[in-house]
């Protein structure tokens, strides 16, 4: 129905364009036919008719590809008119304030590409590139070859690409839609205004279409619990990321393709209106078109700055995933402890240390593998900070450990120290560092001389990540073994570290007053 309608318009359109064409000829050629009043008079009912009919059509049009058509014929139509004098602004009004409507059916129609193309990856396998071919290929869409941080990278085929395959083909998609979408804005805009409209309407895509794609599948991913998926989603955003300086060279190469032509058909509607407007606009188009770059860069910046928000969504993603499974294996592992052994533990690993070492193990060499280097450490980082923290958490008052003894916290040290063996392979400086508090505290369980700790400049020498009423705490909890068996041990009596804690309480208060009556 449409499409035959805007069929019925094309016709008319080019009938009544030829007939006013013809008049303008006969008119110069035999002035006294007519009066330029009658002529105006004419053309002023034909444009008003011309106008309700275009707005009719490209209301009913639901196809990107026939506004494209029914643009350019009116533009080549207002042209013809237009070099006979007569005036067909509102005509080309209409079209350019069809542009939204035009992009609109474009976004609509790109949203369900590129969502189908990112819902079709399964997110398992990288691309490979096994000839020349596909690397120039990849190259030429801004793509990298190897993550970020990874020295030494083989460049030549066969190599195994950073990103899955959704990610070209979303680069493809992009690009396509700038290629429709100038074709439309070509005409609409004087060449020194295009590149800005082209830059516009892409963002604009990508911050709705792409963007919109991309969080679905982390969603998806994330509900899944599948923090391998969320890893690939990191990389594949990181990896559009760097493909966006080469994008905004090729868009606006594609905005400024043919602009000499442009520039004449400027030059040549000034000359054929002599508008000393349109003369003006012509001269001060190289400072619009400064203009206009400081625009475009505003607009990359924007999108860039959305790009990362979603890295950062699927960086969230990974280690909310992993660090959940990491504190449930603790949690488990800490209510399968045994807190008030009778005799020392066996030296080998406890079971939940060793379910926590392969999850480590797992997780941090899929991560390496899969990440950038940044997203690598900051996962690494926080995955091995909660896992300190939970050891700090069990003297806690959420905590599950009501009374433990000294043969308990010998265990726990050699966990501890198992776990800070583990992380610390995978070249993450100091992330040792994220057990301080609960290897100290289990340092401090285990010394001779618990008493030292009263003395604030040992203790800050000694024990500089502890807080006092993480001591506190965990002394509250201790309980006495004076016997294994008939043997007496020579652990820490329950009344001396009560005394301890004790103490430690005073310093608690006594800080905060001093500081008050200095303020003071």
């Amino acid at each position: 129905m449409a499409v035959h309608a805007v069929h019925t318009s094309h016709i008319r359109l080019r009938k009544v364009t030829g007939f006013f064409v013809v008049e303008s000829i006969v008119g110069r050629l035999i002035p006294e036919l007519t009066t330029q009043e009658q002529v105006k008079l004419l053309w002023d009912g034909a444009s008003a008719s011309f106008k309700a009919s275009l707005v009719t059509a490209l209301e009913a049009l639901q196809s990107a590809p026939i506004m494209v058509l029914l643009k350019d014929f009116v533009l080549l139509m207002c042209g013809a008119l237009g070099s006979c004098k007569y005036s067909t602004k509102a005509l080309e009004d209409v079209v350019s304030g069809s542009r939204t409507r035009y992009h609109d059916l474009l976004l609509s129609a790109a949203t369900l590409k590129l969502t189908a193309t990112v819902v079709k990856d399964d997110l398992q396998d990288a691309v490979q590139l096994k000839a020349d071919a596909q690397i120039r290929e990849v190259t030429a869409l801004g793509l990298p070859l190897v993550l970020e941080g990874v020295q030494g990278a083989n460049a030549a085929p066969p190599l195994t690409a950073p990103f899955s395959s959704c990610v070209p083909s979303l680069m493809h998609q992009i690009r396509s839609y700038v290629e429709d979408s100038v074709s439309y804005l070509r005409g609409l805009y004087s060449p020194w205004e295009l590149p800005t409209a082209v830059f516009y309407y892409r963002n604009r895509m990508i911050s709705k279409a792409v963007v919109e794609a991309l969080q679905a599948k982390i969603s998806s991913e994330a509900n899944g619990q599948r923090p391998s998926g969320c890893m690939r989603m990191v990389a594949n955003v990181w990896c559009l990321l760097q493909a966006l300086d080469i994008l905004d060279s090729w868009t606006l190469q594609q905005a400024r393709a043919n602009q000499e032509g442009d520039h004449q058909e400027a030059s040549n509607a000034t000359s054929n209106t002599g508008s000393k407007a349109d003369a003006a606009g012509l001269m001060g188009g190289a400072v619009r078109s400064r203009k206009a770059a400081a625009a475009q860069d505003t607009t990359a910046s924007n999108v860039q700055a959305t790009l990362r928000t979603v890295q950062d969504v699927a960086e969230r993603a990974v280690v909310r995933l992993v660090t959940t499974r990491v504190n449930n294996a603790l949690m488990e592992g800490f209510k399968a402890c045994s807190w008030l052994p009778t005799g020392p533990l066996p030296p080998t690993k406890s079971p939940y240390v060793i379910e926590l070492l392969q999850v480590v193990q797992e997780t941090f060499s899929q991560a390496q593998a899969r990440l950038p280097r940044p997203s690598f450490l900051f996962l690494c980082r926080t995955v091995t900070h909660s896992m300190g923290g939970a050891f700090v958490k069990l003297f806690s008052p959420e905590g599950i450990v009501r009374a433990y003894n000294t043969f308990a916290i010998q265990r726990l040290a050699a966990d501890i120290a198992d776990l800070q063996s583990a992380v610390s392979g995978y070249g993450v400086q100091d992330i040792e560092s994220e057990f301080s508090e609960a290897s100290q505290l289990c340092l401090l369980l285990l010394s001779e001389k618990v008493e030292d700790i009263l003395v604030p400049e040992f203790r800050k020498q000694k024990y500089p990540n502890l807080g006092l009423a993480t001591i506190v705490l965990a002394l509250d909890r201790y309980k006495e073994l004076a016997k294994v068996g008939k043997d007496k041990t020579n652990f820490p009596a329950k009344k001396a570290l009560d005394a301890v804690a004790k103490q430690l309480r005073a310093q608690m208060v006594q800080g905060p007053a001093t500081r008050a009556l200095q303020d003071f």
